[in-house]
């Protein structure tokens, strides 16, 4: 039992907190930083690419999520693929962009993530190429042997599981085949690599192609590459509610119609809203390691 004077007290307690509860849900889509702030959307990306390149291609989306969503907008950007997944996961980031092998992994072991879309740079497809330097001598992959090799991360689709799988399917163990491999941790690096002649070979992104071209000259021979794989997943994080999801999915589906977003220079040129299905070719190629 209580008495009268705890009651009073509880009756004043809840007259202050009450108009906090009910105004709680008028506060600004995503969480705020300080008193009288917009909130701050976190966005997470995969390094696969150095972080000028990486800011450049995401700085229109930023803006586009900022404007229409009235809020503040960060990127980071971890040294490591795995440390994404942890950002998403530990709300240090509020969406990631995600390689599709990283997705995949990290759906399954982590079902509450939500897929949002898929990036086009420009069409929601690459592949994954196995290159070789013009003038080394090597014109296929059979050339390669008891060569030195590089990849970029463990965890790339198109710059280390998919090489080793057309590497595997042309009848070479990726494991032994080589002299020397190297993990590069970036597309441009093993691009830059190839070009320099540090290393023979190497297994990389479509999508870095045409700025190692710009930047190297043309000096590169496809010696292989793979089917179109879809290109990578933006993906919301466990602790948004369904209301920000669908607000952000809907700026995704119509970012190419926004004219400041589809005259940028940037190769982001829009999403595909598709299901989680969509990610199934990845799967496959997962099971085949």
């Amino acid at each position: 039992m209580i008495n009268k004077r705890q009651f009073a007290f509880l009756l004043s307690f809840f007259s202050l907190i009450l108009p906090l509860v009910t105004f709680a849900g008028l506060q600004p889509l995503f969480a705020q930083t300080d008193p009288g702030s917009k909130g701050t959307l976190v966005i997470s990306s995969i390094p696969w690419q150095n972080e000028e390149i990486l800011r450049a291609t995401y700085a229109p989306l930023m803006a586009l999520l900022s404007e229409k969503l009235d809020v503040e907008t960060r990127l980071i950007i971890p040294e490591n693929y795995e440390k994404v997944g942890e950002s998403l996961l530990h709300k240090g980031a509020d969406i990631a962009i995600l390689g599709g092998n990283t997705y995949v992994s990290l759906k399954d072991e982590y079902p509450q993530i939500h897929y949002l879309a898929t990036c086009k740079q420009p069409t929601a497809f690459y592949r994954s190429l196995i290159i070789a330097g013009k003038g080394s001598g090597i014109s296929s992959l059979a050339d390669l042997k008891g060569k030195a090799f590089g990849f970029t991360d463990h965890e790339s689709t198109s710059g280390y599981i998919l090489p080793k799988i057309m590497l595997e399917e042309a009848g070479f163990n990726a494991d032994t085949f080589f002299s020397n491999i190297y993990f590069l941790n970036k597309h441009d690096k093993v691009y830059d690599a190839v070009a320099k002649g540090a290393v023979s070979g190497g297994g990389v992104s479509s999508t870095a192609y045409e700025k190692a071209v710009e930047r190297n000259g043309d000096v590169y021979i496809i010696l292989k590459e793979s089917d179109p794989i879809p290109r990578n997943a933006v993906v919301g994080a466990p602790h948004l509610s369904q209301s920000q999801l669908d607000a952000i999915k809907e700026v995704l589906e119509n970012a190419e119609n926004d004219p400041a977003f589809s005259s940028s220079d940037s190769i982001l040129k829009g999403f595909l809203i598709r299901e989680d299905s969509f990610y199934d070719t990845v799967r496959k190629i997962k099971r085949q390691q």
